[in-house]
């Protein structure tokens, strides 16, 4: 898979999206892990578990680029050295 994670790293809504995903995520691992003032009943995993499934979706929301077909970059902004600005 080709992504410019040079470039990504430099782009401040990878890092809004990211913080808020894997935020998300250790909320619904603590949770299902037991961390917590009551037991976990059958509802609340199912929650939990799918919070964690949405969070993995996020997550590739956030890497993957809109812009092109599948999960690569294209070839032009395999160039790219920072984000493009807008024209």
């Amino acid at each position: 898979m080709s992504i410019n994670w040079k470039v990504r790293l430099r782009h401040r809504q990878f890092w809004l999206g990211l913080t808020g995903a894997l935020g998300t995520f250790a909320v619904a691992v603590a949770g299902f892990s037991g961390h917590g003032d009551r037991a976990m009943d059958v509802s609340d995993a199912v929650n939990t578990m799918a919070a964690s499934v949405l969070t993995v979706l996020a997550l590739l929301g956030v890497v993957i680029d809109p812009t092109t077909e599948g999960a690569e970059d294209s070839d032009q902004a395999m160039t790219y050295e920072e984000p493009k600005p807008k024209d």
